[in-house]
């Protein structure tokens, strides 16, 4: 789990890199990015007009795969594809957001 101290010593490619990962926005500065990935709101998400989903992706073994599995089971994700030894998922923004922020705990 990144820590803030961590998410300063990265430069902001990194973490644009990491925001682009978690399905946040990717604008903004240094300071900006660190605070959208350590504290993640509905803002934080790519603006999408006719769409309450965010598309993420994730590795082999990510941690959050199980939490994954449970929205799409709820109906709230759904698997779209695999690609470079990543999985892609449309899950809805809100319950994204949810996950984005008992990770951090």
């Amino acid at each position: 789990m990144n820590t803030e101290k961590t998410y300063k010593k990265m430069i902001v490619k990194e973490l644009k890199k990491l925001c682009k990962e978690k399905g946040l926005k990717i604008s903004g500065t240094k300071v900006h990015l660190i605070n959208r990935l350590m504290n993640p709101v509905k803002s934080d998400l790519p603006n999408r007009k006719t769409t309450k989903y965010t598309t993420i992706s994730v590795g082999w073994g990510d941690e959050r795969s199980p939490a994954i599995g449970q929205l799409i089971n709820k109906g709230f994700a759904e698997s779209l594809y695999y690609a470079n030894d990543k999985f892609y998922y449309k899950i809805v923004s809100e319950k994204w957001v949810e996950l984005l922020k008992k990770e951090k705990n």
